[in-house]
């Protein structure tokens, strides 16, 4: 399951994740079909691609909970704050920040350097360049917030850190998705931002957390073809949950239903669950070469593809096909340079600056 520090399944899954939204952006930007209307359900993984980012927060609960998680079970001391800090500002702000200069510069949208550089921008702040930025923000809320949890699990071990963790974090999420805040008058952008936040958003981390907390012991292993069987069931599983998502669209359905994180957690913790404990080596849908090589290159594809995506739109006059096929390519090309001349070197970087302790 987990080898020389790396978990077999969870790279190809982050490729997963990025498909998703790329293919998602991709087509709903430049057919404007932004719906699924009474199409098929299948197609829900086209029209609500939006899930592909679900599936990074519960990936980054996995992958950032576990050496918290790790510590507290075996009662040894919590990582290195300082160095954990210094591991997720290297391992996202560098590449992130050339991204929003090269935004700010081609936007001209000055005034917005500030909030770009403190992940405040929003929306279009910065054009096309910042309408995926807020969920780096909800990364980044997560960062500060998992080792202050932990720090309280900590102090308060057993069945008590756990009822305090339950009862506060559940009365959280509930005044969130309920909208309780609304009889506060804090507007209605805020409380979108609110179920765009980490609060809002919290089942996606937990997810990865639980998954992590029920890895089997003692080597316990799914076989193969039980395996994919399971996954196969999950994935019709997920197609039926984000149906209601694609018919009045992602958008939309985040106001109105705004638990919708929930089903698609529980879906994509399964699959992640199943996609760490198989026995086999074999490639599957969700983890071969394609997968494992998007997910080396999705974070800086995630940066660049929605601008990518309106430029080929804004300087072309092309039959649809032709426009998706040329923004996947330029997004493509675009996300390779980000990733070989400026993520590639500052994550060795960070490997040298942040060695993993002996």
């Amino acid at each position: 399951m987990i080898h020389n520090g790396r978990v077999k399944g969870l790279d190809g899954l982050r490729g997963v994740a990025i498909l998703l939204v790329l293919v998602y952006h991709t087509w709903t930007e430049s057919s404007g079909l932004a719906t699924l209307g009474e199409g098929p359900f299948f197609l829900s993984l086209l029209y609500a691609g939006s899930t592909g980012v679900t599936l990074f927060f519960a990936l980054s609960g996995f992958l950032v909970g576990r050496p918290f998680i790790e510590a507290i079970r075996e009662r040894r001391p919590l990582p290195s704050l300082g160095r954990y800090a210094s591991q997720r500002a290297l391992r996202i702000l560098p590449t992130y920040y050339t991204i929003a200069l090269i935004g700010v510069l081609l936007t001209a949208r000055y005034d917005q350097l500030v909030p770009a550089l403190t992940l405040t921008a929003r929306a279009y702040d910065v054009g096309q360049f910042s309408t995926v930025w807020w969920s780096l923000g909800t990364e980044v809320q997560f960062y500060v917030l998992l080792p202050l949890v932990c720090l309280l699990m900590a102090r308060l071990p057993g069945i008590a850190g756990i009822l305090v963790l339950a009862v506060v974090s559940g009365f959280v999420y509930w005044s969130v998705v309920t909208k309780v805040w609304s009889g506060i008058d804090v507007g209605f952008e805020t409380q979108y931002r609110l179920i765009l936040s980490v609060l809002g958003q919290l089942p996606a981390f937990l997810a990865g957390i639980v998954v992590f907390l029920c890895l089997p012991s003692g080597g316990v292993r799914l076989s193969e073809p039980l395996a994919r069987l399971l996954t196969a069931v999950m994935l019709v599983g997920l197609m039926v949950v984000l149906l209601p998502v694609a018919q009045i669209g992602p958008r939309s359905y985040i106001w109105v239903t705004p638990w919708y994180v929930v089903p698609e957690s529980l879906v994509w913790g399964a699959i992640m669950w199943i996609a760490v404990t198989r026995t086999g080596e074999a490639e599957t849908l969700l983890d071969n070469q394609l997968t494992r090589y998007f997910g080396k290159i999705s974070f800086s594809l995630y940066l660049v593809h929605m601008p990518v995506i309106h430029g080929v739109m804004d300087h072309t006059d092309l039959p649809l096909g032709i426009t998706v096929a040329l923004a996947l390519a330029f997004s493509l090309l675009a996300a390779y340079l980000l990733h070989r001349f400026v993520e590639s070197p500052l994550l060795s970087l960070k490997r040298k600056l942040t060695p993993v302790p002996a």
